[in-house]
C-alpha cells in the first residue's frame, strides 16, 4: 500500500514539474507583451486576443484539451495561423517544435455520417479492416478522413499524423 502511494505521488510530482500547468480551478495569468516578446522565436510571434476571438471554442495544440478564449488566453501566430493555449507553459513547448504542433493542429474531428455507416475501411494505425459504425473514431487531416478501430489509435495518429497519413 505504501509503495502504491509513493508511486502515485512520484508520478504526480513528475507531471507537475514537467507537464502543463493547466488546472481546472487555477486562473490563467496574463502573458503580457513584454513576456511574449522575450519568448517568441523564428517565425513564431505573439498574438493579442481581439474582442472577436473572446468566447471562441478551441483546442490547445500542445495538451489537446478544449479551451474557451478569453482576454488572458495565451496565443501565438505561426505561418499566418493563430494557435491558442490552455496555460502559459504550452506556448513554450509549442515554440520548441512549432512544426510538430502545427501539423498536429491540422487534425480535426470527423463525425460519422449516415452514408459512411457500413462502409468497409482500414484502421489507419493498426491496419485491420472493419465496418464503420456511428461510434467509429475518425479524424480529418489535410482534407482526408482517417478511420480508427479503437479510441487509442486516434491519439497515436495525432502524435505523428504524417507518419500514418503516408500509409
Amino acid at each position: 500500500m505504501i509503495k502504491t502511494i509513493a508511486i502515485i505521488l512520484s508520478f504526480t510530482m513528475v507531471f507537475l514539474v514537467m507537464g502543463c500547468s493547466n488546472t481546472m480551478d487555477a486562473p490563467k495569468t496574463t502573458m503580457n507583451n513584454d513576456m511574449m516578446r522575450h519568448k517568441t522565436a523564428g517565425n513564431v510571434t505573439s498574438h493579442a486576443i481581439t474582442a472577436d476571438e473572446i468566447g471562441k471554442e478551441v483546442v490547445c495544440p500542445v495538451m489537446k484539451v478544449p479551451c474557451t478564449v478569453d482576454m488572458n488566453t495565451p496565443a501565438l501566430e505561426y505561418k499566418s495561423k493563430v494557435y491558442y493555449f490552455c496555460c502559459n507553459n504550452c506556448p513554450n513547448m509549442f515554440m520548441a517544435d512549432p512544426d510538430k504542433y502545427a501539423a498536429q493542429s491540422e487534425v480535426k474531428a470527423h463525425f460519422i455520417s449516415d452514408a459512411e455507416i457500413g462502409k468497409e475501411v482500414r484502421c489507419t494505425v493498426m491496419g485491420g479492416t472493419f465496418r464503420v459504425e456511428k461510434e467509429t473514431p475518425a479524424l480529418e487531416y489535410k482534407g482526408k478522413v482517417y478511420y480508427f478501430c479503437c479510441y487509442d489509435c486516434p491519439k497515436k495518429f495525432i502524435e505523428n499524423p504524417e507518419k500514418y497519413a503516408a500509409k
